[in-house]
């Protein structure tokens, strides 16, 4: 019988550790928020009901870790905002802090006012409260005033309004599948096409694919990015994929130079050292439980007792 008491009695001191040690990995991240929408005269200014001031509502959350999604659109110049809070922290590795980041590019070369021409993101974070929040503060003025410069580079080093179409069209693209000194091929009706992918913890792990593509006319860059906070990861990688107009603008030289562009337009600065997280604190609902829970336990150990 004493063993069974000293049982429960060990049990719940377990749990309210396990209560204690649960909580300080937690932190407060921006969830209660309806989907934002700002434009890139006021990126920085959220909305009323966004604002972490509690008078109308409190917008934070208690999780493990904090996300947001925005989409840049530079043809309508509005930013797309999505704040959520996580329990998921498979990805981070069980590291802390950790922080990932994906971001897609998509531009229509050709045209410079339409719907593809934006950027998506989505960053999650566990470093500290609202850290997602404040990746998008630290980031987004840059991306919406400096941004489209970097951009508009790209169309400048793929496409030109002057290439000619069909048979007097001199243009050429590189083919990585032919043999020998001859490393290009006539492509007078088509674009000169790149896809290459790199596997960045492990450079050596690149696919890459370069030829004539025939199957439509129309010039375009796709651009995605998997970053991960601390190194190294191996799910980190960089996939480039574009169709040009101008002469060879397929080779390595300006894949090379395009890859540099989207680095300079990402502006990727992870985390380098161990940031101090400001704990949880147990709310008194929580208290509460664990008080009470333990409580019940203490009573049946006197009736066991007595």
């Amino acid at each position: 019988m004493r063993f069974f008491c000293c049982l429960i009695f060990l049990s719940c001191i377990f749990v309210k550790n396990s209560f204690a040690n649960n909580n300080n990995n937690y932190i407060l991240c921006t969830s209660h928020c309806s989907d934002v929408r700002l434009s890139f005269v006021q990126p920085l200014t959220f909305p009323e009901e966004c604002q972490n001031n509690n008078t109308v509502t409190n917008i934070q959350a208690y999780a493990l870790a904090c996300i947001i999604e925005y989409r840049i659109n530079y043809d309508f110049e509005d930013i797309n905002i999505k704040f959520q809070a996580s329990n998921d922290t498979n990805i981070f590795e069980d590291r802390k802090p950790s922080e990932y980041l994906t971001q897609e590019i998509r531009l229509d070369l050709k045209k410079h006012r339409t719907q593809s021409n934006e950027v998506t993101r989505i960053y999650r974070c566990n470093s500290k409260n609202d850290c997602a929040r404040d990746f998008y503060l630290n980031t987004i003025y840059d991306l919406v005033n400096d941004g489209q410069k970097q951009l508009n580079k790209i169309k400048g080093k793929l496409y030109t309004t002057k290439a000619v179409i069909g048979e007097s069209s001199k243009r050429h693209c590189i083919d990585n599948n032919l043999t020998g000194t001859k490393t290009s091929e006539l492509c007078g009706y088509g674009l000169c096409f790149v896809r290459q992918k790199n596997y960045t913890l492990n450079q050596e792990r690149t696919e890459k694919q370069q030829k004539c593509y025939l199957e439509e006319n129309s010039p375009s860059l796709f651009s995605s990015i998997e970053y991960h906070a601390p190194k190294p990861n191996e799910n980190d990688n960089e996939l480039l994929e574009y169709k040009c107009n101008k002469h060879v603008c397929n080779r390595n030289e300006m894949i090379l130079i395009i890859q540099e562009l989207i680095n300079q337009y990402t502006r990727w600065n992870p985390i380098e050292e161990t940031i101090p997280v400001e704990e949880k604190k147990a709310s008194s609902s929580m208290k509460q439980t664990i008080s009470s829970y333990i409580v019940v336990l203490f009573l049946i150990l006197i009736q066991l007792f007595f």
